[in-house]
This record gives structure tokens, sequence and C-alpha cells, in this order.
């Protein structure tokens, strides 16, 4: 399966079981405040709006050892209502409740992968078959105060062929500001159902005779695991760097997936993202 260079290029305010059954995300993205952000006491503009592109280097699929550059634009349109459009994170709307939680409906399409993906520099996974995106609509809790930001999300697919859901939970904490420079700590868990483990981490008896790999069930559960640092620097009002290095962890039955060549991988990104 394919990341969501979200993982690379936003932050990771959470973990969310996709990039497929699970990426990793963030910048301040759908409205979302950063610890970080201005006081909520301070005159918001009607609209905010960013945009920016950034680069990764990580395994085509997720779990494999085929590594390489993935490249991602990134848009993200708030309004002060609380209406959002996002690359990442989709449409809704948040509201907040208090001033340390908010909670927001969304709709979302969720990642895809190409059975011509490779694995390993030899191995693609021809035979297996394509996953398409499918729409799914979701909650999000999250929970900010002083360094600490706390984001859950719930995802449910809402194509009858392709049924699923999905949990995430995302932790970060700022460790060090300087200058208007920040570094943010970032931890995240992933579980999914067990059609959605299936339909990314399983090999059906069909497959498996298609493939040179092995039938293989995946139940539902814990999919995957993530520590990591993200370095964001303003260059001006407008022009923002942001760098980002994480390890991640497969968990449960995606660890021992056929499809998945080394269970514990590191990423790095960065990117830069303007504002309006």
């Amino acid at each position: 399966m394919h990341y969501p260079l979200a993982l690379i290029l936003s932050g990771l305010s959470t973990i969310a079981l996709a990039a497929a059954p699970a990426g990793l995300v963030a910048v301040p993205s759908s409205g979302e405040q950063r610890p970080d952000a201005k006081s909520p006491d301070a005159v918001q503009p009607d609209w905010t709006v960013s945009a920016g592109a950034g680069v990764g280097w990580l395994p085509e699929v997720m779990g494999g050892r085929y590594y390489r550059a993935q490249w991602q634009g990134q848009l993200s349109v708030v309004h002060r209502s609380g209406w959002f459009l996002d690359s990442e994170e989709g449409l809704g709307k948040r509201w907040q409740l208090t001033p340390a939680w908010s909670v927001a409906l969304l709709l979302a399409a969720s990642d895809k992968r190409a059975q011509s993906s490779r694995i390993d520099r030899n191995t693609t996974l021809d035979g297996m078959g394509d996953i398409g995106q499918a729409a799914q609509a979701g909650v999000a809790l999250g929970f900010e105060q002083g360094n600490w930001h706390v984001k859950a999300k719930y995802l449910s697919s809402l194509k009858h062929d392709q049924k699923g859901q999905q949990l995430s939970l995302g932790v970060d904490y700022t460790v060090w500001r300087r200058s208007a420079a920040v570094l943010t700590l970032n931890s995240g868990l992933s579980a999914g159902d067990g059609d959605t483990m299936q339909r990314w981490f399983g090999v059906s008896a069909e497959q498996a005779a298609r493939t040179s790999f092995a039938a293989y069930r995946a139940s539902g559960g814990l999919s995957q695991g993530l520590l990591g640092a993200t370095l964001t620097v303003p260059l001006d009002k407008h022009w923002q760097f942001e760098g980002r290095a994480a390890y991640v962890r497969m968990l449960g039955d995606s660890a021992n997936s056929p499809l998945v060549k080394q269970r514990g991988y590191g990423v790095l990104g960065g990117a830069m993202q303007y504002s309006w």
C-alpha cells in the first residue's frame, strides 16, 4: 500500500489507518490548532488557506524493502465556522466544544494500491489485484492543552464491496521552541477490523494461486505504531519549512503477513508550505 505523504509532509497529528490502513499525518490541517498556534483571543480571518509540496524517502509499500522518493502536494482550506477541505483530512466540519476539546465529522477517500507496487527490488504485488479508492465517513476527536496534542479518529468505508473500519490514535508533544521554530515528538497507533486487515495484509487462496505468496488470513487488531519527530521552521509570515523523521513498527497480524518484508523501518521527509 502506498503511504499518504502526509506522514512526511504534514506533521503527524494522527496516524490514520490508511494512507491506507496505516498512514501518518499532520501540519495544521483541517483547521486544527497546534500547540504553537495563535491565541484563541486573536482575531482570526474568515478563511485560512495553505498549499505546499514535499518529498519523502520511504518504502513504496508499507513493510516493503523497496525505498523510493515520493512527491505529494498539500492543500488546506478552512473557514472560521469550522468547515474545511483538506487534501489529507477530506471534507468536514469541526466544532470547538471547549478551549481544549474539539470534534469533527468528515468525508475522506481511502488510499489505493496498485499490484505493480514493489515490496523489494525484484518482487511486485502482481497477481494480488489493485485496491481502489473508496469514500469513507468518520469522526475525529481532538484534545489540545499546553504542549500536548491528542487526536483519535474513526473511519468507516461507504463502499459495499470494500467495507472496513479503521481507528487511529496520535499523541504529539512539543519539546522545544526557539525564534518561532518548533520541535515536536510524535507517536501513534493504528488498528483495523478484519475486513480492512485482510484487504491490505491478507492473501486469499485465489491470490496465493496467482502469486508466490502463501495464503494468509489477517484478523482485526493493531496494524502499526510510530515514533518520530517534526521540526517546523517559519521562514517569514507566509512560508514555512517542515522536516520529519520517524520509525514505523508493524504490529499484530500485519507484522506476520507474507506481504511484509521488514517489521520496522525509518522514513524521512521535508516540505515547504505557503499560507495566505
